[in-house]
Formats: structure tokens, C-alpha cells, sequence
């Protein structure tokens, strides 16, 4: 089983980057509200956040906080970016800093954690991805963002890629088959894109 790691997804985001361009969707985590019900082993969370400067909500239950933040994202998103429906929740960690020591009478108590999920694509490739906060729950929200983020601008990428190859065969041009279809190697490496159809 492979792991894409962290400076690896970020030399893939940037050739997403360069296809998508002005297409690209943002998301950025603003607020977490959350319930857990201890005894039944139950967490319901509310997730505000911005898509492109629009702030946006939604709304999920689940067994934990991650699995809920999860849970709420997959069933705003994947309607739209089918991909996301074979992307599997992996793995969770935490790391703390103690250094980053926290009020008199409680040291370490808010030192800085970092949370990381590991998804897995039908390839069977993990990927990691990161939140940095003293708040669990928004170390977490963040590190779920980013993966979300980072799965439906892949997607975006893939079918303009995907076009622009279609159109590049149409007008013989194989300098751009070539480079096209070596870029979309790594894009694939995220996950399965097979039944997705393309203008």
C-alpha cells in the first residue's frame, strides 16, 4: 500500500492548480459546532465554513467528531463530484507540542495539537492530510477541509484535463497528448476517476 505523503500532495496540488486556475474551489473551515452524546456514543456537528468568500453550513451525526465532520462534507459535496463517493476514511492521529505550554496551573493543558487523516482511494493509495490548532475539534475540521479541498479541485482538474486531451487529439497536436497525458498520472494517483463523464 502506498502513502502519498504531505510534500508529495503538494506538488500534485500545484499542477491542479495550473489546469483549474480561476475554477478552483477554496474552502475554508470558520467555525464547528458540535454534541456528543458520551454514553451512546454519539456526535453531531454543525460545520460553518467559506466555499470561494460564501459562507456555507452543514450538518451531520456520526460515532465521532471526524467521522461527522466526514460524513457532512461527503453528503454536501458528492452529488456534484462523484469521485468523492470512493474515497474511504483510513486512519486518524494526533500529535501534541508540549513546548507550546498552556496557562499557569494547567501547563500543556491548550499546547498546540495536530491532527492527521489518512484517506484511501480506490487505487488503494493513502494520502495524509493535516490540521494545526489547540483545538482538537478544529485541528480536526481543518484537516477534514483540506482534504475535502483537495479531492473535488482534483476531480475539477481531471475533467479539464480530460477535454483539453480530447481536443488536443482532435487537432493532431501531440506535443500536448504527450504533456497532458503525463500530467493526468499524477491526478490519477488521487483516485478514480473512470465513470466520470466529460463535455
Amino acid at each position: 500500500m502506498k502513502i502519498i505523503d504531505e510534500e508529495r500532495r503538494e506538488n500534485i496540488f500545484s499542477l491542479i492548480k495550473k489546469y483549474v486556475k480561476d475554477d478552483l474551489i477554496l474552502i475554508k473551515p470558520l467555525a464547528i459546532d458540535l454534541k456528543e452524546d458520551i454514553s451512546n456514543g454519539l456526535c453531531n456537528v454543525k460545520v460553518s465554513f467559506l466555499e470561494n468568500n460564501k459562507r456555507k453550513s452543514i450538518k451531520s451525526e456520526g460515532s465521532g467528531v471526524v467521522e461527522s465532520i466526514f460524513d457532512a462534507y461527503m453528503r454536501h459535496y458528492s452529488e456534484i463530484y462523484k469521485s468523492l463517493k470512493t474515497i474511504e476514511f483510513t486512519g486518524f492521529q494526533v500529535k501534541t507540542n508540549p513546548k507550546s505550554f498552556g496557562s499557569l496551573g494547567s501547563p500543556g493543558a491548550n499546547a498546540h495539537c495536530e491532527v492527521r487523516i489518512s484517506l484511501k482511494n480506490t487505487s488503494r493509495n493513502n494520502m495524509l492530510f493535516f490540521g494545526r490548532s489547540r483545538s482538537l475539534s478544529g485541528a480536526s475540521t481543518e484537516a477534514v477541509s483540506d482534504a475535502y479541498e483537495y479531492y473535488i479541485n482534483a476531480e475539477k482538474c481531471f475533467v479539464k484535463m480530460k477535454n483539453s486531451l480530447l481536443d488536443a487529439k482532435n487537432r493532431n497536436r501531440g506535443d500536448i497528448v504527450n504533456r497532458i497525458t503525463y500530467d493526468m498520472t499524477e491526478v490519477v494517483s488521487v483516485t478514480n476517476y473512470d465513470y466520470l463523464e466529460v463535455l
